[in-house]
This record gives C-alpha cells, structure tokens and sequence, in this order.
C-alpha cells in the first residue's frame, strides 16, 4: 500500500522484536547503517554486562553485511556461541533479498 511506498522511497526499515510468536514493530530507522546500529544498542538494553550472549546473525543474500555484523557484535559483547545463517523461504520472502537479523539469548 502507500505506507509501504513511502517506506521505500524514504528508505525506511523496520526493526521487528519477536515473541512468544508475535511480531512487534520495535523502531523505525532511515537507511540500513541506522538500523544495524540501533539492533546493537537494543541488544545492549536487554544484555547484562557481564553476561555471556548466544548469537545468531541470519541474513537473506547479504553474506557481506551479515558477516560485518557479526564482527561488530564480537566487538561489544562476550559470545558463547556465534551463528551465521540464512534466513528461510518463508521469512525470506517477506523480508525480501538483503535482510539481515539478529537473535539472541543470554544463560
């Protein structure tokens, strides 16, 4: 619809939380460097400092971009583990080619 449109052409991107199976709309950011930056800082809102993180970075064709983010999260933050992947046919047809998430748990 126009929303969408308007979107696009303000290079607006969402910034979903998911749980208990339910999609929330967390912060709306112009251009992709914003919203990488702001899933590193809502990730730093929900971690304890000196808590051990488990990571997975998951992308749809944005190896490149899913593989810096996960240098950045290496950065600022103590991995127990770290995971790379693609996202699936399903999320990765709404999220459309160029994706990138990130998903997290804390011991």
């Amino acid at each position: 619809g126009a929303a969408a449109l308007l979107g696009t052409v303000l290079r607006i991107k969402p910034i979903l939380y998911i749980k208990d199976g339910q999609i929330e709309v967390l912060a709306r950011v112009r251009t992709k460097r914003k919203a990488v930056k702001r899933m590193l800082e809502l990730v730093e809102e929900r971690v304890q400092r000196d808590a051990s993180v488990h990571v997975a970075v998951i992308h749809a064709q944005a190896a490149e971009e899913a593989l810096a983010l996960q240098e950045e999260v290496r950065a600022r933050f103590d991995c127990a583990e770290m995971y790379l992947s693609e996202l699936g046919p399903v999320i990765g047809t709404h999220a459309g080619p160029g994706a990138v998430a990130l998903a997290f748990y804390t011991d």
